[in-house]
């Protein structure tokens, strides 16, 4: 046999193949939509796919609503207090044990208060300063005072 014969079945070789390709790919289709439409009708198959659409609407409205609240919350969270610092120390040399301190109540941003408090055998006196952005907010600070807001500072 010559390569002209040969030629016209190498060709239908060929399309036999990509007819059984394409057969098999069709099959496979036919077979997914018939599992998803099984004992839908024509008239039914149109009030699922609006109730799925009607779902779907739902859905972006809730997950907006989600992200306007997470956004929101993050916003709020930032004047919380977050940041902590506590210095305990000794201002005078006639009492005993650190019963004075100094405690800073921050939020992120380093805003909030320095709260001391000085104890001394016959009073015990306490001092509340506004604190922004981790610096002095009209009251000059003590050394403790400072050291309170560094390590509220730190913390996070």
């Amino acid at each position: 046999m010559n390569d002209l014969t040969l030629l016209p079945l190498a060709i239908s070789g060929i399309l036999l193949i990509w007819v059984s390709i394409l057969t098999f790919f069709y099959l496979k289709a036919v077979r997914h939509y018939q599992k998803l439409t099984a004992g839908i009708t024509k008239e039914n198959l149109m009030k699922v796919l609006e109730e799925h659409f009607s779902r779907v609407e739902d859905l972006e409205q809730a997950t907006n609503m989600i992200k306007k609240d997470i956004e929101g919350i993050k916003r709020e969270d930032l004047t919380h207090i977050q940041r902590v610092g506590l210095i305990r120390f000794n201002p005078f040399d006639d009492t005993g044990g650190n019963q004075s301190f100094a405690l800073a109540l921050l939020n992120d941003q380093g805003n909030g208060v320095v709260i001391s408090s000085l104890h001394s055998r016959e009073t015990t006196r306490i001092y509340g300063k506004p604190v922004k952005n981790f610096s002095e907010s009209g009251f000059e600070f003590s050394a403790e005072e400072k050291q309170a807001i560094e390590s509220a500072k730190r913390e996070i």
